[in-house]
């Protein structure tokens, strides 16, 4: 068998836990251990914006609508009015708390992060140059995945991101990424996209072409891109375990998926068949 690929927690898990909170990323921290019993890993994928008084925080969207009931811009609060709120929109009712950035390093500093940074123009820089600190006061360039869908801030971090860092292909660029190398373009590097990054996520499909195969992880990595991670978090309550089957099978890196406990589940089962059909 094909080593397990990472397992990567979309904004900790979002089956389990409310969303880009602390007891979302404890849950997962606390079956790390299983996963590495399993030959697998963990890291964490979340996404950071910055408050009224430029404290970096977890949280995906833009307003605290959807992840707390309140119409207000993530811009227009402190983070001591943030830290106030409860982020409970959640189908199983968890509390949730507030993260910083600067706690992230703090609580789990043996994880690899897969961040993005969610501002642009002049926060978006500014967001980065505290990333960039944080980096070097916790020496974790080497456990860093940046993914910034803004161009001219993650053509900034390019620049000025402490070496070992890496990059994913910013979000406006992966679709068309993905179908040139789906088709062995061998103009892909050549137009740039080498240069701008080291990694990109390679959704499960779009309405045309679905990527979980052989040719696409090749034409990836024959291109120069070791890194291939898919997606399997089209919808919360659901992992279809066909995808996560075939991703082990075709040896992809890692997988970001909502639901913990049912990736662990997966993973145990692909490596109990491999074990009764080919016992030691």
């Amino acid at each position: 068998m094909k080593k397990l690929p990472r397992f990567v927690g979309h904004r900790g898990t979002r089956e389990q836990r409310p969303e880009n909170t602390k007891e979302a990323f404890d849950y997962v921290y606390a079956l790390k251990p299983a996963f590495e019993a399993l030959g697998s890993s963990v890291s964490f994928e979340f996404d950071v914006r910055l408050t009224k008084d430029n404290i970096p925080v977890l949280i995906h969207d833009e307003s605290l609508w959807r992840t707390a009931g309140i119409l207000t811009l993530v811009s227009e609060l402190t983070y001591l009015e943030m830290k106030a709120i409860s982020f409970n929109d959640h189908m199983k009712y968890h509390p949730g708390t507030l993260i910083t950035l600067a706690e992230m390093f703090d609580y789990y500093p043996d994880v690899v992060f897969d961040a993005e940074i969610k501002e642009k123009g002049e926060r978006g820089i500014l967001l980065a140059d505290i990333f960039i600190a944080l980096i070097n006061q916790y020496d974790a360039a080497h456990r860093m995945i940046m993914h910034i869908p803004c161009i001219e801030t993650s053509m900034y971090a390019l620049e000025h991101f402490p070496k070992g860092c890496r990059f994913e292909l910013p979000g406006s660029l992966i679709e068309d990424f993905q179908t040139k190398v789906y088709h062995g373009n061998p103009t892909a590097k050549s137009e740039g996209y080498h240069q701008m990054c080291m990694e990109f996520r390679g959704m499960i499909s779009n309405e045309v072409i679905d990527y979980v195969q052989p040719k696409f992880v090749e034409n990836a990595r024959n291109l120069g891109y070791p890194i291939v991670t898919f997606w399997e978090n089209r919808s919360v309550s659901y992992v279809d375990e066909d995808i996560l089957h075939r991703a082990v099978k075709l040896g992809v890196d890692s997988v970001i998926v909502d639901d913990v406990l049912q990736t662990l589940k997966v993973f145990a089962n692909i490596v109990a068949s491999d074990n009764a059909t080919n016992p030691k």
